[in-house]
């Protein structure tokens, strides 16, 4: 198929300007933590605090008997903040690059790779040192269950590429979505369970959990974590299937519009 072949070029031409990512990503970190005492504990300490906090606060207001609370809000508030952080900074990953692709050429992939790249090893710094903290502290019981983590994490990034390429687009032509953004993501983040079980809410609501697509990246990520077992299999079915839907779509329409963009901006 065609639309197969201009993916594999697209990609093949990102592979080409890999040190661009490299470059960006390390620039971004070094910058982050320059002149920092505390340096890259931040990435542990900044998530702790905060969470912590919401963490202790919910479980009185909720009262929630459910077991191991924090690591349950903490597991799902540390992946979603990889979503949000995606999701809310990709109406500039085009319109902040504009003098960069009206000069030179770059596959424009590159411009939505680099804060996806960026955002998931700054997740994976915090999300390790958590896992750790939590086996060390005995909040968190390593299991075989494990190994089933990559799953969820590299179809996350296959969504989050596809969805930051739809939203990069979109926002060359409708530039409100800068200002709309963040605004649905924090209405996403409590209307998807993360601060509550899904047992919490009555059960003719589930449907509108269920059509939301964060909840399966969030739950295929927890399961393994809080429960030490493996996510059913239509949770793994329906995050591949929307993942590979979402990035083939984002996909299409970064090659449809890949000529049309410079013009526009």
């Amino acid at each position: 198929m065609q639309i197969l072949q201009d993916i594999a070029t697209e990609y093949r031409e990102a592979w080409r300007f890999r040190y661009v990512i490299k470059s960006f990503v390390s620039t971004k970190l070094k910058q982050r933590y320059r002149r920092s005492f505390l340096g890259y504990f931040w990435t542990i300490l900044a998530p702790f605090m905060h969470y912590a906090i919401i963490g202790f606060v919910m479980s009185h207001i909720s009262r929630s008997s459910m077991p191991n609370y924090f690591v349950y809000m903490f597991s799902g508030s540390v992946f979603f903040s990889v979503i949000a952080g995606v999701i809310n900074g990709s109406p500039m990953y085009l319109l902040a690059n504009e003098h960069f692709i009206k000069k030179i050429y770059l596959p424009k992939i590159i411009f939505v790779l680099n804060t996806v790249t960026l955002e998931f090893v700054n997740f994976g710094l915090t999300a390790l040192s958590l896992v750790l903290l939590g086996i060390v502290t005995k909040l968190i019981h390593f299991s075989m269950a494990f190994f089933y983590l990559p799953i969820p994490i590299l179809f996350g990034m296959l969504l989050l590429t596809g969805l930051g390429c739809i939203i990069a687009i979109a926002a060359v032509y409708f530039r409100d979505l800068i200002h709309i953004l963040p605004a649905i993501m924090q209405a996403a983040f409590f209307l998807t369970p993360i601060l509550y079980s899904i047992d919490m809410i009555p059960v003719e609501y589930h449907k509108f959990i269920y059509i939301n697509p964060i909840y399966y990246l969030i739950e295929c990520f927890r399961m393994p974590i809080v429960h030490a077992e493996v996510p059913p299999l239509s949770y793994t079915l329906a995050l591949v299937g929307i993942s590979i839907f979402t990035f083939m779509l984002g996909m299409v329409l970064l090659k449809k519009y890949d000529n049309k963009i410079v013009f526009r901006l």
